[in-house]
């Protein structure tokens, strides 16, 4: 239970490096329109480094986001694991002597 916090993260970092993602082509298509736009060729140079500025920030984002998705994910899935183990572990030397004779 106390993984909840982290994990809700973790999922709004989900979903924002998926926006990133959803955004690379639209920002490519600003790319290919600053390219074919009329205009002079510094204006026309200016948009497009603009736009690849814009969708090396989005990448960057995204990785960022999707590393901070995967580090909570598996840090957590690991103390899930190491809780359930203990608890398994705790309750199997609970058990009266008996309950490890061999019934065969």
């Amino acid at each position: 239970r106390p993984e909840w916090p982290a994990m809700a993260g973790a999922t709004v970092a989900l979903t924002l490096a998926v926006l990133g993602q959803t955004l690379q082509p639209v920002i490519f298509g600003h790319m290919i329109d600053a390219l074919a736009s009329d205009g002079s060729r510094k204006e026309r140079l200016r948009k497009y480094s603009l736009a690849c500025v814009d969708q090396a920030c989005v990448v960057a984002l995204g990785c960022v986001f999707t590393a901070i998705r995967a580090y909570v994910f598996n840090s957590s899935g690991v103390r899930v694991v190491a809780r359930l183990r203990l608890n398994l572990f705790s309750r199997m030397l609970a058990q009266d002597t008996a309950w490890f004779d061999d019934s065969e």
